[in-house]
């Protein structure tokens, strides 16, 4: 590997094979279900995310989405290396016959000087290198004997709680760019799908509103994003309260489900129509927290999204966020997305997830 990774300094001359190795539909996945797992997942012992990873391959889900944390690999310098607790995930997914997704973000202290793990590196190559060597380590018959299908490049880098600072989507297409290279260099038969953007925010109140996936896509391509990933990440979340098929006058400005068909627009005005929208998060959390909604339209809008999701000829995945509470019935909406409740039970939506997937 450490050969490998110091032929990365060629990475600009690998550039025209690696982009012409990407062009066609080599990349398009028939939609299915999935499931991105909460941020909790990492930290809870082996023998809860095998159970939880068992109780989703039982209900048919395809695809799982894990975050690969660049900070903890890689926490002690940039020649220091601690797969074990991902390489434990990858293994444990491949054992139930998940495809995974891998999330990779969050950056080391040394990578850009102690700025916050949501600020990016201050050399991108720095990150290109890791995922090349992700990628190699996690490629069919790689090292770990458990494979990663796809990379994701950072989440919601549109949203400043994962991106430090202002949305800046040119320094977010620079990362990329070296993202897509370290990937493609170790293995090219893997999947790079651009960050999930998270929705932010109305075009018809604010039509230059920087952070909404819209304009920031359009950004992406005037700092040269294409070719440079095979799948769009979308996060088309439904706007609590409302369904996401909730449709009338200027409804496609905030419904950030039915921005999707705006997203494929502005793709195929760039010549990527080709190209797949993958949806890596969706799904809202269930009780009596601010922004919960009941189990019963939990289950009733992942019906509405799925049915609509695989009517439409230009996606790819869907994954419902998320598999599990991180503790059912607190007050912070981000521990109650789950479709099985922190003790495992099931909610409503879980058994109503195997007959629709």
């Amino acid at each position: 590997m450490r050969r490998r990774l110091l032929h990365l300094r060629t990475l600009p001359l690998l550039l025209v094979v690696v982009v012409i190795a990407g062009v066609g539909c080599k990349y398009r996945v028939a939609p299915t279900a999935g499931i991105s797992t909460s941020a909790y997942f990492a930290g809870h012992p082996p023998g809860e995310q095998e159970l939880e990873l068992a109780r989703l391959a039982q209900i048919g889900a395809h695809w799982v989405r894990l975050d690969l944390e660049w900070d903890v690999v890689q926490a002690d310098g940039p020649n220091a290396w601690n797969w074990q607790s991902f390489d434990t995930q990858v293994q444990l997914a491949e054992a139930q016959g998940l495809e995974v997704l891998a999330v990779a973000m969050w950056t080391p202290g040394w990578a850009n000087n102690g700025r916050g793990r949501t600020a990016p590196p201050d050399d991108a190559l720095t990150f290109a290198r890791f995922l090349a060597a992700a990628a190699g380590r996690y490629q069919s018959g790689g090292t770990v004997g458990a494979r990663v299908r796809a990379w994701e490049i950072w989440n919601e880098p549109n949203n400043p709680p994962f991106w430090a600072g202002a949305p800046d989507a040119a320094a977010y297409v620079t990362l990329l760019r070296a993202a897509y290279l370290g990937v493609k260099v170790a293995d090219p038969n893997a999947i790079v799908v651009s960050g999930g953007l998270a929705p932010n925010g109305d075009l018809n109140q604010d039509p230059g509103n920087g952070q909404h996936p819209v304009n920031y896509l359009n950004a992406m391509y005037s700092a040269g994003a294409s070719g440079f990933f095979d799948a769009f990440g979308h996060h088309p979340y439904a706007p609590v309260p409302f369904s996401p098929l909730t449709d009338g006058p200027g409804t496609i400005g905030w419904n950030s489900f039915a921005y999707t068909l705006t997203l494929h627009e502005v793709m195929a005005a760039h010549g990527d129509g080709f190209k797949q929208i993958w949806g890596t998060e969706t799904g809202p959390p269930t009780g009596s927290c601010a922004g919960c909604v009941s189990e019963a339209t939990q289950r009733q809008w992942l019906a509405e999204e799925y049915l609509r999701w695989r009517s439409w000829p230009f996606v790819g995945p869907l994954l419902w966020h998320s598999g599990r509470d991180g503790e059912t019935g607190s007050a912070d909406p981000d521990q109650n997305f789950g479709l099985l409740r922190s003790d495992f039970t099931p909610k409503l939506a879980f058994d109503f997830a195997s007959a629709l997937w």
